[in-house]
């Protein structure tokens, strides 16, 4: 292992052989990785860690670590799941990780960029997905706080994986369907998961000690899909601001572009706090759908859904208004934690 970061060729704790890079932003990397945890055989695993750059930014690290107790917290089929994480002793420092189950398929803003826009079935499945799993997050006090396209990982078909190799070809490396194939053509069957709660804010609930790891007077968030509030930096966002933020999905799905779009992201988060939200485009401004868009990104957050999951249900409801005619009363959430497919089953669709 080199002397003061991970990188391919590691050995992490033992455990975790790393292989090529499969992601990276600014500051983190994620690398596809083999776990030979003894006794339970060889799997692969998505193994995050902060670029060598990185170590020097207190914030940074403090946002890594906090990704970290969060996804630990967070078991939904629709989020992405946490196996472990912990640090290796370097020569001058330790140095982070997370192992992660690896979806082998494709960020959703990978597709988008192929296609361009999607179907109204599409982006209900897909954001519907993604609600319910935020409900699970929201009823445990997390808020997420920047959900974007390449947040949510869209699982290729089991039966059209391949081993995965090597090379510059990241649809090798995850050993998934190139992009000419046709399972990215239609989104409705492919499962979904939320990734990346880095900036997930940790709320006060039901009296539980809670630790404020976000600054107050400082935004945090994608611009793009950030809530009025998160522009203002205000100290009590909530989990309402994600439910803004599916509608700034909602909107990029079935338009193919941003509803708020601008030279620089300071102007567009002025457009998100000012701005008027734009119609869905064409026909999509008369379909039931727009009536969801509305309400969820409406700039005063009391005017938007109150959870996350009766969005789930009026996205669906959109798209088959007799299946879900029988609304059932979200004054009273669910005492257990509602798992994929919750709003199916109560239907029986």
């Amino acid at each position: 292992m080199p002397d003061d970061y991970i990188t391919a060729g590691s050995l992490v704790d033992g455990r975790f052989a790393v292989g090529p890079t499969i992601g990276a932003g600014s500051f983190g990397i994620v690398y596809r990785a083999e776990d030979n945890r003894p006794g339970d055989g060889a799997r692969f695993v998505a193994l995050k860690t902060l670029r060598p750059e990185a170590f020097g930014i207190p914030d940074l690290v403090e946002r890594f670590a906090r990704e970290a107790d969060i996804s630990a917290s967070l078991v939904h089929p629709n989020i992405v799941t946490l196996v472990t994480h912990g640090t290796v002793e370097m020569s001058q420092r330790p140095v982070p990780y997370m192992a992660m189950e690896l979806i082998r398929g494709l960020p959703l803003g990978g597709v988008i960029s192929l296609r361009g826009r999607l179907s109204i079935p599409e982006t209900t499945h897909i954001l519907s997905s993604v609600l319910e799993g935020l409900q699970v997050a929201h009823m445990q006090g997390i808020v997420h706080r920047d959900l974007k396209p390449n947040n949510i990982l869209m699982a290729a078909p089991e039966d059209m994986l391949s081993e995965p190799g090597e090379g510059a070809d990241l649809f090798k490396r995850l050993g998934v369907p190139s992009a000419d194939q046709e399972v990215w053509r239609d989104l409705v069957p492919l499962n979904v998961k939320v990734v990346d709660f880095g900036l997930g804010k940790m709320l006060e609930t039901g009296g539980k000690r809670v630790k404020r790891l976000t600054r107050a007077g400082v935004a945090a968030g994608t611009a793009e899909y950030m809530s009025p509030e998160q522009v203002r930096a205000v100290d009590d966002v909530d989990h309402r601001a994600d439910i803004y933020g599916v509608a700034m999905l909602i909107y990029r799905l079935l338009s193919g572009r941003s509803a708020f779009a601008g030279k620089n992201p300071v102007e567009v988060a002025k457009m998100q706090l000012f701005d008027a939200l734009p119609p869905l485009p064409g026909a999509l401004a008369d379909h039931r759908i727009a009536q969801v868009y509305a309400k969820a990104g409406s700039k005063e957050r009391d005017e938007r859904y109150d959870t996350a999951l009766e969005m789930a249900y009026e996205l669906r409801r959109a798209v088959d208004p007799e299946a879900f005619a029988d609304r059932p009363d979200f004054d009273k959430p669910p005492k257990v934690r509602p798992q994929r497919g919750w709003l199916s089953r109560l239907f029986r669709r």
